[in-house]
């Protein structure tokens, strides 16, 4: 092996040790109870020699397969579904996800944990105490297993699939691909299916359709994948809003047109065009526009380079082409109208809420988010001093500006009509404009970014900026010097850094700045120096590789099966007394803990509204006083009190509701889960029989004097 290898592997394996180390510290404080987030600590010798011994395995690892990348990588490329087939029957068999499940069951008293690797996230409470519980309530349902209107959740008839879509047995869900696995295996491993299935199949879909416009460049393409399916936004944000089905079905489409064009078989068109609706379908019911509308801009203008380039050899045979896409936009149109008509009544309801409601932004203020990506490095390790929260701060690692630069350079410098690269910066410049400056609200209505907030477009800007920043690797043809490169990365890494430090308000501190420079330095440089030889692409690949995968690898962790739930003592006791009778619970506490019963199918009334109840809390409230208050999507916070019943507004998304005992029966409360002692309790509205006592909860069965 070459002395600049061997060199280069040394570096790597350092950093990736020293990374590592801290994480693993940071992993043991969770199993004590502490919340994640790097604390200064005085090395002890143990720390020291798990420190060397990591080192020595990375760089063991690092030298085989630096010796033997080329055999392995042509063997993974050549096998790559098989491959992807076998890794994802390994893990559903073994129940492997990513949720971070274990937050429930340590707020529970669980013995059970299931984490083998890394941090549940708490932060991360839309995914481990909503959609995760709301999928587990699917498959013990009052209604039957997996229905399209739970009779659990909320305590009465709720829509399931257009709001927080869940799996059910519906023909819509042909459109859920990623649920399939909770019809057939049930809650442990269908859980197990939704996170594995979805990233590998991002990751071979961002592979394949980079292999076009790298112009199949293996290891650009390699990078591409990389970058896309384990950047930090994605992985913060994997498990919600439809996020990897956006981005997976978005390059499936495209790539459907791009094969359909390419093609004159009658067979494969009408494959392809079965795919290319099914996955417009996929990305339409996401339902969530904040992202929807700001990728579409993306898509479309790659939709643009598409046709452009594969147009002049496209031969249109409207006997079988029109046949063809209007099947296709006949069943899709089918399909659509049965979801609205059948959650009509819910979509009416969410329209008309205080919030999420009909919503509309201009945008504006957003100049300093492109640069945060910078700091997606640290967050694993640290939360402390963040202006906002690490999913909120999370990015694509884009190298943002270098992919605008050096697509102008290709266009003006070199004087090519690319028609990616020109696409895609008009669509990058409208989002530019709306995230940075506003745009007025006509404007803004036209172009359906009133949907969107300049917050969420970041995540579109920065998807652009790597298909900017590959496609100007795969086609420029300027081979920069390495004093030039290392000179142009200075410029470019310094800016980049103050800005990224100030957008993350006190969070890179003096510690942590020299890091951050150091890391957009070698990254610019790396980038740059892609042009000159295949090695130095080699080392950009698995620099994008590695930064991504202490990034955005390590956000979440990988757990193994839910017996940290099911093998619960209060949860079993819920169970049983479920299995019995269906009268409805409340939980006297907070979330995530008011999801707590609704896993094993016992209907909750404080279990998150997605949509709100309003003839529920009208019975509570008939003069209308606080319907500003719980007409929303909301989090509930429930306490009894001798005082008047009133709702007070915590959050956006979370109310808190002060019950008067004597109105558990307007509600017809039947049990409730709580952590106080209402034993010797004298009410005179209510009597209370103790059914269980687990983990510091109690379990109540109430009664109402005539």
């Amino acid at each position: 092996m070459k002395k600049f290898g061997v060199l280069i592997l040394t570096i790597i394996s350092v950093c990736l040790a020293a990374y590592l180390e801290a994480f693993l510290e940071i992993a043991h404080r969770y199993e004590y109870g502490e919340l994640s987030g790097f604390i200064t600590f005085a090395p002890q010798v143990e720390q020291v020699i798990r420190l060397f011994g990591i080192f020595l395995v990375i760089l063991f690892i690092g030298i085989v397969l630096w010796k033997y990348h080329g055999s392995f990588l042509h063997f993974v490329y050549k096998y790559r579904y098989l491959v992807a087939l076998i890794l994802l029957a390994l893990c559903v068999l073994f129940e492997i996800s990513g949720s971070s499940i274990d937050c429930v069951g340590k707020s529970i008293g669980s013995t059970e944990s299931g984490v083998i690797f890394g941090i549940p996230r708490y932060v991360r409470s839309d995914e481990y105490a909503l959609f995760t519980p709301f999928s587990f309530s699917q498959y013990y349902n009052a209604a039957g297993k997996y229905p399209y209107f739970s009779q659990t959740i909320r305590g009465a008839l709720t829509d399931t699939f257009i709001v927080y879509g869940q799996p059910s047995w519906d023909i819509a869900t042909i459109f859920r691909p990623f649920l399939w696995g909770h019809l057939l295996f049930g809650p442990a491993k269908g859980l197990s299916f939704f996170w594995v299935a979805r990233l590998l199949a991002l990751f071979l879909i961002s592979f394949e359709f980079a292999l076009i416009y790298t112009r199949k460049d293996k290891w650009l393409s390699m990078a591409a994948a990389a970058l896309i399916s384990f950047a930090p936004i994605v992985q913060w944000w994997f498990a919600i809003n439809g996020l990897v089905e956006m981005l997976v079905f978005g390059q499936v489409a495209l790539l459907c047109v791009y094969h359909y064009l390419r093609t004159r078989k009658t067979g494969c068109r009408i494959v392809t065009s079965i795919l290319f609706f099914w996955s417009a379908g996929v990305y339409i019911l996401t339902l969530y526009p904040a992202w929807q509308i700001p990728l579409l801009y993306g898509f479309a203008a790659l939709l643009i380079y598409v046709l452009t380039e594969n147009w002049k050899t496209f031969t249109f045979r409207w006997k079988r082409d029109l046949p063809i896409w209007g099947a296709g936009i006949l069943l899709l149109t089918a399909v659509l109208l049965h979801v609205w008509f059948k959650s009509a009544d819910a979509i009416h309801i969410v329209r008309n809420t205080v919030y999420p409601g009909n919503r509309i932004s201009t945008g504006g203020g957003g100049f300093l988010w492109f640069f945060k990506y910078g700091a997606s490095m640290f967050l694993p390790l640290i939360e402390r001093n963040l202006n906002t929260n690490p999913p909120e701060a999370s990015a694509f690692f884009d190298f943002f500006p270098l992919g605008i630069f050096l697509a102008f350079y290709v266009l003006f410098a070199e004087k090519k009509r690319d028609s990616m690269l020109i696409s895609l910066l008009v669509a990058q410049a409208i989002l530019f404009i709306y995230t940075v400056f506003g745009l007025p609200e006509f404007f803004a209505k036209i172009t359906f970014l009133s949907y969107t907030t300049s917050y969420r477009t970041i995540l579109a800007t920065g998807l652009i900026n790597v298909f900017l920043l590959l496609r100007s690797l795969a086609v420029v043809e300027w081979k920069p010097k390495i004093s030039v490169a290392v000179a142009a990365s200075l410029v470019l890494s310094i800016p980049a850094g103050l800005l990224c430090r100030r957008a993350t308000g006190n969070y890179i501190g003096s510690i942590l700045i020299p890091v951050l420079f150091a890391m957009l330095l070698i990254g610019f440089c790396l980038t740059l120096l892609v042009l000159k030889n295949i090695l130095w692409k080699k080392v950009f690949v698995l620099f994008c590789i590695l930064i991504v995968a202490v990034s955005g690898g390590l956000v979440n962790p990988i757990q193994s099966g839910v017996d940290v739930i099911y093998k619960n003592e209060l949860v079993q006791s819920i169970r049983q007394i479920a299995e019995q009778d269906q009268g409805l619970w409340l939980v006297e506490g907070s979330y995530p803990m008011t999801n707590v019963p609704i896993m094993v199918g016992a209907p909750t009334i404080n279990s998150t509204n997605v949509y709100p109840n309003l003839e529920r809390w009208r019975l509570l409230d008939p003069a209308g006083q606080y319907e500003e208050v719980y007409n929303r999507y909301a989090h509930i916070n429930a306490d009894l009190t001798d005082e008047a019943t009133q709702f007070d507004l915590v959050n956006a998304d979370f109310f808190a509701l002060k019950l008067n005992f004597a109105d558990l029966r307007l509600l017809n409360v039947t049990y409730l889960l709580t952590s106080k002692d209402y034993r010797s309790a004298h009410i005179p509205d209510v009597n209370f029989s103790l059914l269980a006592q687990v983990n510091g909860y109690s379990i109540y069965r109430l009664t109402y004097p005539k």
